[in-house]
């Protein structure tokens, strides 16, 4: 428990706060008297923490007009009560600055999968950029998710090592199906960033990044780890010749210039939320 300044003012036109303690607060002291101003913020959150701020009702859907930029992580490892779930954690996270247009979340020491966690976020129409860093999600993940954020640009996450595809649906015909299952989609989405675990399968996510292109008409950017981008890139182009893709070979070329390497688009967060789970 960290110590409490009963009555204190002491940041009245604080713009940047980072609250990154092992320990939590002990009360809401830092946030006394800037709503009005605070812009960024980092904390770490834990249970406590989560308490002291829901007790002072610091955060209300109407409060910090101004905040834009919302950084929350939190650590299992920590000894205190494990009640809430990486789930729990991320829903109280959006009820703080819920119209920040830049939001990151941070889980450490987990690996978390993305289940009732898309419903949540899709509450948040105004989601841009969406950093899973080390989240593990397949490609229905990802169509749900551009799905229920009309205005979903960017992606980060890790790759599951399975395919939840229809094993009876044979490889050329994939395309066929993905296209006939799914309607147009994700206006804005344009980048994909992979992050890569020890079982990362390289050909599974060449796949989905290029079904993901027949049915999301502006998605032009695939980013891999250096250490998995030769590979990536002549499967990639393997598959484009490939019976099923070869007919949509020059909408799918567009993923073979600049998404693979490092040349991924600056992210302009006009209007948009940045949400991160990473370590």
């Amino acid at each position: 428990m960290g110590p409490t300044f009963p009555g204190a003012l002491p940041f009245p036109r604080l713009r940047y706060l980072s609250l990154v303690l092992a320990s939590p607060i002990g009360d809401d002291t830092p946030f006394r008297g800037n709503a009005a101003t605070l812009e960024w913020l980092n904390m770490y959150l834990t249970l406590n923490t989560i308490n002291v701020l829901r007790d002072n009702m610091v955060f209300t859907p109407t409060s910090h007009p101004r905040l834009q930029s919302v950084n929350l992580g939190w650590n299992y490892d920590l000894p205190e009560p494990r009640s809430a779930s990486e789930f729990e954690y991320m829903k109280f996270g959006l009820t703080i600055g819920p119209n920040a247009p830049v939001r990151q979340f941070t889980t450490l020491m987990s690996h978390p999968r993305l289940g009732p966690i898309t419903t949540t976020l899709g509450e948040h129409k105004c989601i841009q950029t969406l950093e899973l860093t080390h989240t593990r999600i397949h490609i229905l993940d990802v169509i749900a998710l551009v799905k229920v954020l009309p205005l979903l640009s960017h992606l980060c996450s890790k790759v599951l090592p399975f395919d939840p595809l229809p094993r009876s649906i044979a490889k050329h015909n994939l395309p066929a199906y993905v296209i006939a299952k799914y309607p147009p989609m994700g206006k804005w989405f344009r980048c994909w960033r992979i992050n890569s675990d020890s079982d990362f399968d390289v050909k599974i996510a060449v796949k989905w990044a290029l079904l993901l292109a027949l049915i999301c008409p502006n998605f032009d950017y695939v980013a891999v780890p250096a250490n998995s981008r030769e590979l990536f890139m002549a499967h990639m182009k393997e598959m484009i010749a490939s019976n099923g893709y070869r007919q949509h070979a020059t909408r799918l070329r567009r993923l073979l210039f600049g998404g693979w390497s490092n040349n991924i688009p600056n992210v302009k967060t006009v209007q948009a939320k940045r949400v991160t789970v990473a370590n």
